[in-house]
């Protein structure tokens, strides 16, 4: 009766190792579908260059306008994406939806439309969406040359 007893405590440890490594394994595959996206936007930023990228900056609201950027500020942008690392992007769950940014770049990449736009959340000052994802970019340095632009724009519709 003994060896009985023991036979099913073990069955029923066995099931509920199983389980365990079942939601072990769901959440591993979960959290390797969002580190992948992260590093393929990483690398994404990495590839920006003159010789393939198209930016204009622009601004919403009544003078809203878009300035096509020369290929010098173009570089300076690659430059500061090239410094991004996967520690300063972070995927946040609210697809901001709502959200109107006063200003943002937009990228043509290769012919493949994108943007990084202004964010006034408490988790980073820039954001952008890739794979369906919404991303916070963490730089300050692309905060400071999209506030640059915007400084320029406004400069220019002054005038």
């Amino acid at each position: 009766m003994k060896n009985l007893l023991t036979r099913i405590e073990v069955l029923e440890m066995k099931k509920i190792i199983l389980v365990l490594v079942c939601i072990c394994l769901v959440i591993s595959l979960t959290s390797c579908s969002a580190n992948q996206d992260k590093s393929a936007l990483v690398q994404y930023l990495h590839n920006i260059s003159p010789n393939n990228t198209d930016v204009y900056f622009y601004t919403q609201g009544d003078d809203g306008n878009r300035k096509f950027l020369p290929n010098n500020d173009v570089q300076v942008l690659a430059d500061i994406l090239a410094g991004i690392e996967s520690r300063h992007i972070t995927e946040y769950e609210e697809n901001g939806a709502g959200n109107s940014p006063d200003y943002g770049l937009h990228l043509i990449v290769d012919g493949v439309d994108w943007g990084i736009y202004q964010v006034d959340f408490v988790n980073g000052k820039s954001g952008t969406v890739f794979r369906d994802k919404s991303w916070w970019i963490e730089s300050e340095d692309l905060s400071v040359f999209m506030l640059s632009l915007l400084v320029d724009s406004r400069d220019l519709s002054s005038d």
